[in-house]
């Protein structure tokens, strides 16, 4: 970055009413200088128009522990082992870790209800048929209950109907390439994303779907699906 006599600052702040391409091109033939329209533009706003850029906020980090803050939609908590959503922590304080592929909704829609009996753990392929049910509509939560006990036994009637038809496979759901499996052996030695990319020479997106899909756990029920049907 340029920096230029103080002179030439305080002659820009002499002149506030002054247009941003007339008062460049004055500080040009005055100073004898080349300075953009961008910089005659940022200059005005801080020195004239007082525009001051806002600060970046804090990091979870700065936090202290057990400290609450808002991050988007919903209130975290700091925790020994980092950041997590307050109310996913409430639930695993009460029942345990939640599994790959399970989310912690609030019954009543009030993110800001953390009673206990307002929360509710569902597979996210049960909550597409809630939401799908639902369609955001205001139900009270003992009837949100019952839909949700409804969108499980719809979920498991039709997983039964289609394996008693024949065509439905659990390896339809999760199927892992060759190159999915190489990518996951890596990462299971300790390999980070970046180190699998140098190595295969893959696409650094293809990686990240592929380690995504094994922490939530489809990688172990693929090989376990298989051996079923090897017993069978």
């Amino acid at each position: 970055m340029l920096h230029y006599s103080p002179d030439v600052y305080e002659f820009i702040k002499k002149h506030p009413e002054m247009k941003t391409r007339e008062l460049t091109t004055l500080v040009n033939k005055k100073f004898k200088i080349n300075v953009s329209y961008r910089c005659v533009y940022q200059w005005q706003r801080k020195y004239i128009k007082g525009y001051i850029k806002p600060k970046c906020p804090h990091t979870w980090a700065s936090y202290k522990l057990g400290q609450e803050f808002k991050n988007g939609n919903y209130i975290c908590i700091k925790t020994e082992t980092g950041c997590i959503q307050k109310h996913r922590y409430i639930w695993e304080q009460h029942y345990g870790p939640i599994k790959p592929g399970e989310v912690v909704i609030f019954l009543d829609g009030d993110r800001s209800n953390f009673d206990i009996d307002n929360l509710c753990c569902i597979s996210r392929r049960y909550l597409a048929v809630v939401n799908k049910i639902l369609k955001d509509a205001n139900v009270p939560p003992e009837l949100k209950k019952t839909v949700i006990n409804y969108a499980i036994l719809k979920v498991t009637t039709s997983d039964h109907e289609w394996s008693l038809k024949g065509i439905y496979s659990p390896q339809r759901f999760y199927r892992f390439t060759e190159i999915e499996k190489k990518i996951i052996k890596l990462h299971r030695e300790g390999k980070t994303n970046i180190e699998i990319v140098k190595i295969l020479k893959n696409h650094p997106s293809c990686v990240a779907e592929a380690v995504r899909k094994y922490k939530l756990g489809y990688f172990d029920r693929f090989y376990e699906d298989k051996a079923k049907e090897t017993i069978d």
